[in-house]
């Protein structure tokens, strides 16, 4: 099957981050300064993260910072889980985090999910490797 060209006329392109991708991985401010959507999507090698836009913008310096914060989080959980051990049982996607607006936080057995008041703290990775910060890597380690 031959691969089709789709055009939206009147679409725009949001961009994304990947920090797994040798051309997304040190563009981040460029890639965040161009992108016009309300939400931004934000993969590392372990989780994906679709938080607002203007929040990571505000909160987050460095995006493969932010990625090495998650994929620790989601390998050490993966371990604990014994995905290691037992592969085939391992996740096939990533874990997905995203932004949400009519509870604190919760989780699925496919993605957890975050109230906007806490983005300030959990899409800051200063604050998610801090002991003294409160607890605001306790929602996303759970």
């Amino acid at each position: 099957m031959q691969p089709i060209d789709i055009h939206f006329a009147t679409g725009t392109v949001n961009g994304y981050y990947n920090s797994q991708d040798s051309k997304l991985k040190d563009r981040w401010k460029e890639l965040l300064g161009k992108a016009s959507y309300k939400y931004f999507d934000v993969l590392g090698k372990y989780a994906h993260l679709t938080f607002e836009t203007q929040a990571f913008r505000s909160y987050t310096p460095e995006g493969i910072e932010l990625t090495k914060t998650y994929d620790s989080i989601v390998h050490n959980e993966w371990i604990l889980h014994g995905y290691y051990k037992y592969p085939q049982r391992k996740p096939l996607t990533r874990m997905y985090l995203h932004v949400m607006y009519h509870a604190f936080m919760y989780a699925t057995w496919y993605h957890t999910a975050y109230v906007n008041g806490t983005q300030k703290d959990i899409l800051n990775p200063d604050k998610m490797r801090d002991p003294k910060s409160q607890g605001a890597a306790w929602g996303p380690s759970h």
